[in-house]
């Protein structure tokens, strides 16, 4: 057998197989407040899981939906606004977007509004990119034993919960997140919840900053920026730990870090501390809570923390 026929038929089942997944894929177009065609998020999701592909799947949408949106049992979803904004319709019962149970989630461009916030739960693996989340009566976001992803371009913002939790061992990785006027606080890791933030984060709400409770971890990377929150800037208790890059926290109405029970912070980059209300910039509070590099780091600042 020649070379030439020897590629061709090493070629010709890799291609088959490219154009079979090609095939499966499927793109829908939805214009919430159109009079005709997919008329909200909700129908299109019903098309998809009531057809026979199993391949990637895309879903356009414009307009202003009013709708309560379940992704239930889906893989390798993507949804995509066009200037498009998703407003609760449950009068404040049910999630503006609830994720169960379903793995490679997208979502970008989109305003949600109101209800009890955006969830993604069970198992599922959600990514946020460009995206608003504002008014919830709750959380703004929630992500539970599941793994967030938010890429650039998110703000969340004026929720009367706070503004991310991640919870029961769930894992979140930001980037260039804004989370800012929330009146039950910044971001909450608890029950196990592992959250970093990396490049330039700003935390900004009422009550504190940031909260690692009760065995969870949190790690701040270069560039982030805590201030102006009517708490204190991190409050890590409970068994729980963070890891501090290079930044600032200030204007705290409390510690701009407190260090409760079995809790340690690593300091591992300068941290400027100015301004924070709480009688010291970094408090440790009994029992048992340590640091390491807080004298070194924080310049100025102030601490009660002893290291050895």
């Amino acid at each position: 057998m020649s070379t030439l026929n020897i590629n061709e038929h090493l070629l010709l089942p890799a291609l088959l197989i490219l154009l079979a997944s090609t095939a499966n894929a499927t793109t829908l177009t939805v214009r919430c407040g159109a009079r005709s065609g997919l008329t909200s998020i909700g129908a299109a999701l019903k098309v998809l899981q009531s057809g026979e592909s199993r391949g990637p799947s895309t879903v356009n949408v414009s307009g202003a939906c009013h709708e309560n949106v379940v992704i239930q049992g889906m893989d390798r979803l993507t949804l995509n606004a066009n200037g498009a904004s998703i407003t609760d319709a449950s009068g404040g019962t049910l999630y503006v977007m609830d994720v169960e149970k379903s793995s490679t989630v997208d979502v970008n461009g989109f305003i949600f509004n109101g209800g009890k916030g955006v969830f993604c739960g069970t198992n599922s693996a959600c990514t946020f990119a460009a995206n608003t989340f504002q008014g919830s009566i709750g959380d703004g976001v929630s992500i539970f034993y599941s793994f967030g992803n938010f890429t650039s371009g998110n703000v969340i913002q004026n929720n009367a919960g706070r503004g991310l939790v991640v919870h029961a061992g769930a894992v979140v990785r930001t980037f260039d997140l804004k989370i800012q006027h929330n009146d039950g606080g910044g971001a909450t890791a608890i029950a196990g919840g592992n959250l970093t933030f990396f490049t330039s984060s700003s935390i900004h709400n009422g009550a504190d900053g940031i909260q690692v409770l009760a065995h969870s971890t949190a790690r701040m990377d270069s560039g982030f920026t805590i201030q102006d929150n009517d708490g204190h800037g991190i409050r890590v208790e409970s068994a729980s730990e963070a890891s501090l890059g290079e930044g600032s926290i200030s204007n705290s109405g409390g510690a701009g870090v407190e260090i409760g029970d079995l809790s340690f912070v690593w300091f591992r980059g300068q941290v400027t501390m100015t301004g924070n209300h709480g009688g010291t910039d970094v408090e440790c509070l009994p029992q048992f809570s340590a640091t390491r590099g807080v004298l070194a780091s924080i310049g100025t600042g102030t601490t009660n923390c002893v290291e050895p």
